[in-house]
This record gives C-alpha cells, structure tokens and sequence, in this order.
C-alpha cells in the first residue's frame, strides 16, 4: 500500500514501472509483482518517460512491440536522458530471435524476459 503525503511517495516496496500496451497483461503482470514492488502500470511510453524522470523507479520493464513509440526507441529516449540514464530496463517480447535479445542488451537493457511469462516465478526473474 502507498500513502502520499503533499505529492511525496511513501512506501515500503521498491518502484517498478511496467510499460505495454496490452491492458490484460499489465493487470496480471501488476498483481502478480505488487506482492513484491509498488507497480506503476503505463501504455504510454512517453507518460512513462515523465514519470521515470520524476520518480525514479528502481526497475522498468518494457515491451518491445508498441504501437507509435516501441521498446527500442523508449529504451534509447530513457538511456539518453541524464536523469533516466540509470534506471535498469528489461525488455519483454514475444519473439524467439537471439539477434532481438542480444540488439536489447547491446543497447543497454539490464536483461529480456520472453513472453508468454511464466507467472509462477516472475517475481523471482525480476529479482
């Protein structure tokens, strides 16, 4: 639970961010993780943006497949920007290529998590 206080966050839980644009997922994927981070959902890369510069989550975990702004280009945006440029981000696709995970990496994400996720132990994975 988080209690706000003039705009000031309190909580217990490490801020995780999680940006798709499947709706579904990012309810599932939220109540499964909230046992372990104070999740803050977003299906727009560019909202999320602004609020990682404001808040400083401790992870950021985005799909790569997005309509107007995908994974790449939000991943470049956060990366590039001194007050985003130190927050871990891991990339999520659906896709099987090697190539797709190693571009993510050599771009700066912490780490990749292939879709579907195993929800058992997601909360492990990110960790």
């Amino acid at each position: 639970m988080v209690q706000t206080v003039r705009n000031i966050r309190i909580s217990q839980l490490p801020l995780l961010f999680f940006l798709d644009d499947d709706e579904s997922i990012l309810n599932l994927v939220s109540s499964i993780l909230s046992k372990e981070f104070e999740v803050i959902t977003f299906s727009d890369p560019m909202e999320c943006l602004k609020q990682a510069e404001e808040s400083h989550p401790r992870l950021i975990i985005t799909d790569l497949n997005m309509p107007n702004l995908d994974g790449f280009e939000f991943l470049t945006m956060l990366l590039n920007h001194p007050s985003t440029n130190t927050i871990p981000v891991v990339c999520t696709s659906s896709s099987e290529d090697m190539e797709l995970r190693n571009k993510v990496i050599k771009k700066g994400a912490l780490g990749f998590l292939k879709k579907p996720y195993n929800y058992k132990n997601l909360g492990k994975n990110i960790n």
